[in-house]
């Protein structure tokens, strides 16, 4: 009976992570909107009624599939912290960053506005990340990649209030949203880095063209 128990159990895990991580996809790809409980069902051949019983509305479901691919960031990036210093996380970052964005219909960023429950966690996140920021710009000034002269905080308000922007701004319908990352973040990573830091950098862009 355990075993059973524990089989059900195990499969139900599994049964999640799938409709997360496909649900995400069809979310990215067609926008939020655009895809319906009954779409996600179809798509994993799974009855409408399995899909509700776990998750109870697209909200809930949009959340968690959030939490997911946050969560799944942040791990990578502590095991790089781990194992290399401080412009190794920052360019896995970027990487990461640039990589979540393509293929993202800018339907996506429009109708994630209409989720109060997503930009309430997203604003917390922000809040969150804010003192885990602050100690990653000192190590990077520790160790020489980091100007010392400059307010982190300040420029990490500008940086964070630029995305901002330009997702209010709806830049995302005649830009692409990667293209708008990588203007914006690139411009004040190169802004926060010494000589020794910036090579790195013009490193990157010299490897990846852009």
């Amino acid at each position: 009976m355990k075993g059973k128990t524990e089989n059900l159990t195990h499969y139900r895990q599994e049964l999640k992570e799938r409709i997360l991580t496909e649900a995400m996809q069809m979310f990215r790809q067609q926008g939020i909107r655009a895809v319906k409980m009954d779409d996600i069902a179809k798509q994993l051949t799974i009855s409408k009624r399995t899909l509700y019983e776990i998750y109870a509305n697209k909200e809930e479901l949009l959340l968690e599939g959030v939490k997911m691919r946050q969560q799944k960031n942040e791990s990578v990036w502590q095991k790089v912290a781990e194992n290399g210093n401080v412009m190794d996380v920052l360019l896995t970052f970027y990487h990461q960053q640039m990589n979540d964005l393509k293929g993202v219909s800018p339907l996506f960023f429009s109708d994630i506005q209409r989720f109060p429950k997503i930009i309430n966690h997203l604003e917390n996140l922000h809040e969150r990340h804010n003192e885990q920021n602050l100690q990653f710009f000192q190590w990077g000034v520790k160790d020489g990649y980091f100007r010392k002269d400059v307010d982190f905080t300040l420029v990490s308000a500008f940086a964070s209030g630029s995305l901002r922007s330009a997702m209010q701004s709806e830049l995302y319908k005649r830009y692409d949203s990667g293209y708008i990352f990588r203007n914006v973040i690139l411009l004040f990573m190169r802004g926060l880095c010494t000589e020794k830091g910036l090579a790195i950098i013009e490193n990157l862009l010299e490897d990846n063209h852009d």
